[in-house]
């Protein structure tokens, strides 16, 4: 059995929970097959070391140039290296022990010491010289990076210890030292092996020697000496009768374990705990990304690289019983057809791939199915992933939401409106049906009247479960108001525990909620089968006033508190781990711990923004003003663009007396950042407490036209009216409001207000 330490030759000791760990070779001594598939595929090409036959890259030293920065590749004594800036802007050396990825880009890993590797910020474009490639590229094109920049090849955000190694490598175990800030990683594999998928070998391979050994027919891994089985014992297959336009399941699937091996790493998630795979839920490890701003539009499509699973559960494929392996061969990871052969499969030819469905020239590139159902968008600007939800085009929502519409791709000329129209006569003229996205896209917005229809579709069975997580997740910003309570108190008891997790987030940005209200919805969730929603449910309870609890549930809930460190520890060797977990410790009143964990932050990246100016803000409440002081006039100094420092410092200058100076770093702050509201509504409020009311008002109305239902603005606005006796203009506000927050208890108190001034 052969292990490798990333301290290269430091003779390290494999972790316990590797042991179990043979090797894809010897799984090939019986499944020859599966291992000749599997050999050359992208999961065996992962990672590999760096040698003359792995490496595609041209090292025969070669310079790149990239504004005044310049990057040499070049071999010395069969080993291959790199003469780059360093993240202090020295020119220094740096070794490549390992290839990263294949096809269509392959990236270089970098030793830089302490047991860390880094994914260089440039790559060899692997596609034929005809295609465009042979060719060294900047992974983030033209845009210089520079050393300060969170994507630059030195930081945290690039370690392949903390980012990648978990999905490029098999059995991966981070090891991280938080004291040293060093690494002894460890793996029982290179590449993406059997075991990966399928856990560890050595019990099967002792089943295996057994002479007579025994062949299970039920269902029951253990028989076979694995810790759980990929393949299905319903007996169901894909069944299409004569007449039928579409396959179905004979009978329904009974299990998704394959696809929850497949989303460990082919989803957008955050990690949160370190134990290799042994069919364990995706969730007891990982907190998925649902759909979201930046990460999804509004529809569901995918926006930022999202890796499939996301958008694969929203699809008609999934809710049917579609799994991976139906379309893609699992050891290979090739396509089981091509074109629309594969789709065939289940798709009637003479219902499907006609011109009276597809209404393009038979044969051409639109008529391919994947052409309208999974376009794919370029991510490393080479790099084109397809959308998996499958999704049939409705360029009305284009013009709806402003959501990419697939047939624009084609028929730019002509856009959304005119498609819009086309599809409409193929439908005979018939109104397209409603989708979810009209209802997230309110979401994202928090516009007034949201709540209701998100609460309706986090509560639908009929819609995928990411969907209504998803909607779930998004009634935060309507808290307290009876439809968010109530819809999150139901999706909290739903079996699908995306469900639940997407309710308790919305619990996080909850505002305005009694502690007993916000531990009676939370605290039974932390004794949730899956460790996401635990940790999740956990972390919206550190903060609860004392006396909350009864004493013997308050030692409960420690103990659960206690798996969320856990969680972020886990995460201990980024600035995101320890800001959270300074934020935890800020929150349960523990100062030396918070001032740790955001000191350690600033450690490791110096740029982190946010854990200085919480620094800062616990400094100021010990009485440690000038520390806190320093803190924020160094930021601002060194990121005087930075709309967060600059607000820090105006709220700074607010506490010392120092109006001018107020004024102009929170308007600058608001300039800097017009998209945040908070920025203008803190703003208005120092104008108005330095008599300057009128400024005031004209800050509020001004942010109000790009945040039409901000709360905090509108509320701002209402209660300046009152003051001023402009009862009109109050009730105007006031109406908005209402309509937004009727259950707000801060809006009925204004309208108490301005009752009883009109009386």
């Amino acid at each position: 059995m052969t292990f490798v330490a990333l301290l290269f030759g430091a003779g390290r000791v494999p972790a316990a929970d590797t042991l179990g760990f043979v090797g894809s070779t010897q799984c090939g001594g019986c499944h020859a097959d599966a291992l000749a598939a599997w050999r050359g595929s992208h999961h065996d090409l992962a990672m590999q070391n760096a040698t003359d036959s792995t490496v595609l890259g041209d090292f025969n030293n070669v310079t790149v140039r990239q504004g005044d920065a310049a990057t040499r590749f070049f071999r010395r004594e069969g080993g291959f290296f790199i003469e780059t800036k360093d993240a202090e802007g020295r020119l220094a050396e740096f070794e490549v022990p390992f290839t990263f990825g294949v096809t269509p880009l392959q990236q270089y890993l970098v030793d830089v010491g302490d047991g860390a590797l880094q994914t260089f910020g440039w790559a060899w474009d692997s596609r034929p010289k005809g295609g465009g490639g042979q060719r060294w590229m900047a992974v983030y094109g033209d845009e210089f990076i520079s050393p300060s920049d969170e994507r630059h090849w030195t930081h945290r955000g690039q370690t392949w210890n903390y980012m990648c190694a978990d999905c490029h490598s098999t059995a991966f175990r981070k090891s991280y030292d938080e004291g040293a800030r060093r690494y002894a990683s460890v793996w029982a594999e290179l590449d993406v092996g059997c075991e990966a998928c399928h856990g560890p070998g050595a019990a099967h391979v002792a089943w295996a020697e057994q002479k007579d050994a025994p062949r299970p027919t039920a269902k029951g891994a253990e028989k076979l000496g694995l810790t759980h089985r990929l393949a299905d014992f319903d007996g169901g297959r894909w069944i299409r009768e004569p007449g039928d336009r579409i396959a179905h399941r004979s009978v329904a699937r009974s299990s998704h374990a394959e696809i929850n091996a497949c989303a460990r790493c082919h989803s957008r998630r955050t990690q949160i705990n370190e134990a290799v795979f042994r069919g364990q839920e995706l969730l007891d490890d990982y907190i998925p990304a649902l759909l979201e701003p930046g990460l999804y539009h509004s529809d569901g499509q995918i926006d930022e690289e999202v890796y499939v699973w996301g958008s694969f559960l929203q699809s008609r494929m999934y809710q049917a019983g579609v799994t991976c392996s139906d379309c893609h061969d699992a050891h290979s990871g090739r396509l089981r057809a091509e074109g629309n052969t594969l789709c065939a499969g289940c798709h009637a030819v003479e219902a499907y791939d006609v011109p009276a469905h597809h209404h393009h020239a038979p044969g051409s590139a639109a008529a391919a199915c994947v052409a309208c159902h999974m376009p794919s968008r370029n991510y490393m600007q080479v790099d084109a992933r397809r959308d998996h939800s499958m999704r049939v085009p409705r360029p009305d929502l284009s013009q709806m939401l402003g959501v990419p519409d697939v047939c624009s791709g084609c028929h730019a000329d002509q856009g959304a409106a005119w498609a819009a129209a086309a599809i409409g006569r193929w439908r005979g003229g018939a109104a397209p049906p409603p989708h979810y996205g009209e209802i997230l896209a309110r979401g994202f917005l928090a516009e007034p009247g949201g709540e209701q229809a998100l609460a309706a579709l986090a509560a639908d069975h009929t819609q995928p479960g990411i969907v209504r997580a998803s909607a779930a997740r998004l009634l935060g910003p309507y808290f307290p108001g009876q439809y968010a309570l109530e819809a999150t108190s139901r999706a909290l008891a739903e079996q699908d525990p995306l469900i639940r997790l997407g309710a308790l987030q919305a619990l996080g940005d909850a505002r305005g909620i009694p502690g007993a209200v916000r531990a009676q919805l939370a605290l039974p969730q932390t004794y949730d089968e899956v460790r996401a929603v635990r940790v999740t449910a956990a972390r919206q309870l550190a903060g609860l006033p004392a006396g909350t609890l009864a004493p013997d549930r308050q030692a409960e809930l420690e103990a659960h508190l206690q798996e969320f460190v856990a969680s972020e520890r886990y995460r201990a060797d980024h600035y995101l781990g320890q800001f959270n977990l300074g934020n935890f410790f800020a929150e349960r009143g523990d100062s030396a711990a918070a001032e740790r964990a955001y000191r350690e932050a600033l450690a490791l990246s110096g740029d982190s923004v946010p854990a200085a100016v919480n620094l800062a803000e616990l400094l100021r409440r010990q009485g440690r003003d000038e520390e806190a002081g320093e803190l924020l006039r160094d930021g601002v100094n060194r990121f005087p663009d930075n709309a967060e420092l600059q607000h820090a410092i105006g709220l700074q200058s607010v506490r010392s007396g120092d109006q001018a100076g107020a004024v102009q770093s929170l308007e600058r702050a608001m300039m800097l950042r017009p998209e945040e509201p908070r920025y203008a509504y803190v703003l208005g409020i120092a104008l108005n407490s330095y008599g300057r009311a009128a400024d005031a008002v004209e800050v509020f109305r001004n942010a109000l036209v790009l945040h039409a239902n901000d709360r905090d603005l509108l509320i701002g606005l209402a209660s300046l009216y009152l003051e001023a006796g402009n009862a009109e203009a109050a009730r105007g506000v006031l109406k908005r409001l209402l309509r937004l927050r009727p259950d707000d208890a801060q809006v009925r108190a204004l309208e108490q207000a301005l009752d009883g001034g009109g009386q």
